[in-house]
């Protein structure tokens, strides 16, 4: 073979002699060789950190054989469920004992120092006697609101922001001093509409819920009203007699008592004539509520008054509340546990009541009750 300017003819590429290979003599020069001459270094161990060296395919049973019978150090429960840090044993954490861990993790007390935002619900256990459900401490409120944040502040005043610019106190029982509690408030209208020519009446029911007037089986309590009156005068001919009185009423019904055995009492009425076309007033009645026996006993001033809104007469009222069908003296039933209904009354009054002479005028006459409410005066709920 010819290796004139270390170059190989193609003559000698198509010479037909298998297992050579090419390689560089020690002159640099390019030339055939036998492949079954080629020579590499081995190296039968794990730890050689040399470049360039083979390793010895007994190692490779060796590897094997380290994995079919390795024996991996597994940390136990107690191992993995600490509060404390250990010094690094290289023990290794199975599937089994990583999930046990979890469990434990999520029935400890645990501290968060990091912020964790939540991007479904949170939900609270429920409180127990020892263990309320959600604790805010008191402590230095944030200089600016954040929307949906609630704080405490060092005297343990809670706070609640609607916007990043709006940050409103949330009221307790240390408050009810300050203002004027509602208990109870009337929902819509009530109303009670008349039209007729012979002496009649009709109501319109507002219904009170339980513990309409607090919690509390006694307490001082004021009832406010707001009342419209319409007395349509244009159907009074003058050929005709018009009603003789026309009165509104407001009366308290009980749903599930009696008032000393009244299923109904009046709390005031107000009367008008026709030269009136109506009015509009507002009335307000102290109740006093007392605890008596096993029961409650309810007062106030039951009052007449007249179109311009004159008292014209009072009588002081005293009930017993008591369960339907009792025939004992004393009050049986609490405020807290009865329940009543606002009644709102037109009645009308002709001289001739059954237009027996055809010669009655037709009335038509509203009574709206736009707000009635029932305000507690000692802050009690």
């Amino acid at each position: 073979m010819s290796t004139n300017h270390n170059r190989i003819k193609v003559a000698d590429l198509e010479t037909n002699q298998p297992n050579k290979i090419l390689k560089t003599n020690q002159n640099g020069e390019i030339e055939f060789s036998d492949a079954n001459n080629l020579q590499t270094e081995n190296y039968n161990a794990l730890d050689c950190t040399t470049e360039g060296k083979t390793l010895d395919a007994r190692q490779g049973k060796a590897l094997k054989d380290m994995i079919d019978n390795s024996n991996f150090n597994l940390a136990t429960d107690q191992e993995t469920q600490i509060t404390t840090a250990v010094s690094e044993d290289k023990k290794v954490v199975s599937r089994l004992k990583l999930f046990n861990w979890w469990e434990w993790v999520k029935s400890q007390s645990q501290t968060i120092s990091g912020m964790w935002n939540f991007n479904s619900k949170v939900t609270f256990a429920p409180s127990t006697t020892t263990m309320p459900s959600l604790i805010i401490p008191n402590g230095t409120m944030s200089p600016y609101p954040q929307n949906g944040a609630l704080e405490r502040d060092q005297n343990g005043n809670l706070f609640h922001a609607v916007s990043n610019f709006y940050r409103y106190k949330l009221l307790d029982t240390r408050d009810y001093g300050k203002f004027l509690i509602t208990t109870w408030r009337s929902r819509g209208m009530g109303m009670a509409f008349y039209y007729g020519s012979t002496t009649g009446n009709n109501s319109g029911f507002k219904s009170i819920p339980i513990e309409a007037l607090g919690s509390y089986s006694e307490g001082h309590f004021l009832l406010k009203t707001f009342d419209h009156y319409i007395l349509s005068g244009n159907y009074y001919n003058p050929d005709y007699k018009a009603p003789k009185t026309i009165k509104f009423e407001v009366l308290l019904n009980g749903t599930n008592c009696t008032f000393s055995g009244n299923q109904s009492v009046k709390i005031y009425d107000v009367t008008y004539d026709t030269s009136s076309t109506g009015s509009i007033r507002s009335y307000e009645t102290p109740i006093l509520v007392s605890s008596l026996m096993n029961g409650s006993v309810i007062r106030f001033p039951e009052r007449s008054y007249d179109n311009i809104g004159n008292i014209i007469s009072e009588n002081f009222a005293e009930y017993n509340l008591k369960t339907p069908g009792s025939t004992d003296y004393y009050p049986d039933m609490k405020i807290t546990s009865t329940q009543f209904s606002l009644e709102y009354k037109v009645s009308v009054l002709y001289d001739d009541d059954l237009n027996q002479n055809y010669a009655n005028s037709t009335a038509s006459i509203s009574f709206y009750n736009y707000s009635s409410q029932f305000i507690d005066l000692n802050n009690f709920l």
